[in-house]
């Protein structure tokens, strides 16, 4: 009998979880016109909501009815990581040398350095288990970023268009981004420190192997309307995010 009355009592518990994972995407959908935001809301309530269960003891009572809770919870909380991470493919977009490629000659891919195999899940979002040191590849990381000089290049007029569109489109669209993610909150520290944490990882190696590749190859007299920022910067500029000091 005592048991009978624990698992119902898990039993309703669950089904009071279930109704308010149903509310609160029924509430989200009034950011269906803010994708980012809709999916930091969802993750902010789910992670709260594991979070309480974790802390106190529901989740053992509720795995007596529902054995795989915690795994409901984390898939979900990884759902919409990911979908927040999507809202900055527009940056990506621009600075990813394995998806879409900066087409130069064979004989300027072989000067200036093609993207190895080992590098192809640069590209991809990231995920809780990725792991880069920001100082791992790169000459020195204090003060000022110093790439490794390429031989010059001699490119064309289209090859010189091409990147320039590339960097002005990053920056456009990364100050975007940092201009109106910054004002968003995620209040839970772990959870607001493992979102940068990721972001950080993913960008800064895409921007590192972006800003690699063309830093140093003539391609604009105006360097610094075009190269606006480091890798050192890029990752600054995401480690504000979700800061009202900021």
């Amino acid at each position: 009998s005592g048991d009978k009355n624990r698992i119902a009592f898990a039993q309703y518990i669950w089904r009071v979880l279930s109704a308010i994972g149903l509310s609160l995407r029924k509430r989200s959908e009034s950011y269906h016109n803010e994708p980012s935001l809709q999916s930091l809301f969802l993750l902010n309530n789910t992670y709260y909501i594991l979070k309480t269960l974790t802390t106190s003891s529901l989740l053992s009572i509720v795995s007596l009815y529902r054995s795989n809770v915690n795994d409901d919870y984390q898939s979900q909380i990884r759902e919409f990581k990911m979908d927040y991470y999507k809202c900055w493919n527009k940056v990506v977009h621009y600075i990813d040398e394995i998806n879409n490629p900066t087409i130069l000659s064979p004989q300027q891919q072989q000067r200036s350095g093609t993207m190895s195999s080992s590098s192809s899940s640069y590209s991809m979002i990231p995920n809780s288990h990725s792991s880069y040191s920001l100082s791992s590849g790169m000459s020195t990381i204090s003060g000022h970023h110093q790439p490794q000089q390429p031989p010059m290049l001699r490119l064309k007029d289209k090859d010189r268009q091409i990147i320039k569109d590339k960097f002005a489109g990053f920056n456009k669209e990364f100050e975007q981004c940092i201009q109106s993610h910054r004002s968003y909150a995620i209040p839970d520290r772990d959870l607001r420190e493992e979102i940068k944490r990721e972001l950080i990882q993913w960008l800064n190696r895409l921007y590192y192997q972006f800003y690699e590749r063309y830093v140093c190859i003539d391609f604009t007299k105006n360097v610094h309307k075009y190269i606006k920022y480091t890798p050192d910067h890029v990752s600054q500029s995401i480690s504000l995010l979700f800061d009202d000091l900021a």
